[in-house]
Order: C-alpha cells, then structure tokens, then sequence
C-alpha cells in the first residue's frame, strides 16, 4: 500500500516525556493522523497537556521524539529531544512548537537558518560548515519533502541577508578574517629595493 503524505506531516510521532510527573514520564505516546487532522496539532495538544506540569523560569523537562517519515525505518526516520516547558515560548529556544523545532534543526543543518543569538551569517556559515555535507543535503531534502513552503522562505530570507551590505563595524568573522589575511599578505610583500625572487 502506497502512502501518499501532505508536505509537513510525518505517518507517525511518538512522544516520551523522559522529566516531570511520573504519571507523565516513561509512558510513550504514538500519534497517526486520523480523519485528515493535522498531526503536529494534535502533537502540540499532547504537549500542551504536558506542559501543564512542566517547569518555568527558563527550566525545562526533557522530552524525546521520534518522527516516522516513511522512509522505510519506522520511527528511527527522525528523532530528537525537545525541551518541555510552561511557557510555550521556552518550549525550545526561538522554537515554541516541535514542528517548528524540527523545522529549525534541519534548516540550521541545510545552512537556511541563522538562529537569533548567532551575531551575523558569517559566523553561522562557518559554525554549519562543520557538518557533513551529506547530512546537509539530507536535511535540505527533508525541507523540500516536508517544508516546501518554509524552505522557499528560509532561501529568500538567507539570499536577502547575504546581499544586504554589510552594517558599519558589523563585520563578521570571515570577513574580519579574509581582511587579516589581506593585511598579513600585503606587510610580507618585499619593500623596494629588497631582493624578490619569482619561481616560474
């Protein structure tokens, strides 16, 4: 049997609150979408539920999931850990939602997002140039299979940010950098009247 998914929705997500209640915690649940609802809502209820007991003031309680997105491995397709917390803005950094968090990761790892406390795109693209290319490409067609839309935006809001002139004294670190290796290249040029020797 062909399963044919909407852009944005797992076959599956199964939630574990590993921190909290203990009549919350060790007890997985497993989401399907039913009756054409959206299963990142219905997600998001089961947290909300959660959310009721979990801690505030910046704490948060661990809570592992696992996405199944039909690529044959079940629910080992995606997981992660995502931090439950009263308040739905400290769910996970700028990521309130676990769509949104999900979103954000593999954006972060395709180099299309540029989290708010990383201070320019220069930083974030030599931090994401760390990863393995592979996983980026992977993480890039997620978004096209999943986030279609997200992914257009995340592209013309990273194509915008790169082609903004630079802000005075906002120099990032690879442009800081090329301009130290410029400096450096210029003071070991030879002065006139030293002795240059060219290897052909």
């Amino acid at each position: 049997m062909n399963i044919i998914m909407k852009p944005g929705t797992p076959l599956r997500i199964k939630l574990n609150r590993g921190e909290g209640p203990s009549a919350e915690c060790g007890h997985p649940v497993t989401i399907t979408p039913s009756g054409g609802r959206d299963i990142w809502k219905d997600a998001e209820t089961i947290l909300n539920r959660w959310r009721r007991t979990a801690p505030e003031g910046g704490c948060y309680d661990k809570t592992d999931f696992w996405l199944d997105l039909g690529q044959g491995d079940g629910l080992d397709d995606y997981q992660g850990r995502y931090d439950l917390a009263k308040d739905n803005a400290l769910g996970h950094g700028d990521s309130p939602t676990l769509r949104d968090h999900v979103l954000e990761h593999v954006a972060y790892i395709a180099g299309l997002f540029k989290p708010a406390h990383v201070d320019s795109w220069d930083t974030y693209m030599l931090n994401v140039s760390q990863y393995n290319k592979q996983l980026a490409i992977d993480c890039r067609d997620m978004l096209k299979r999943f986030f279609p839309a997200d992914l257009a935006r995340l592209e013309r809001v990273k194509r915008d940010a790169l082609q903004a002139p630079p802000k005075a004294g906002m120099a990032g670190p690879l442009t800081r950098a090329l301009a130290q290796t410029a400096v450096k290249m210029q003071a070991a040029r030879p002065a006139k009247g030293d002795l240059d020797i060219t290897f052909e």
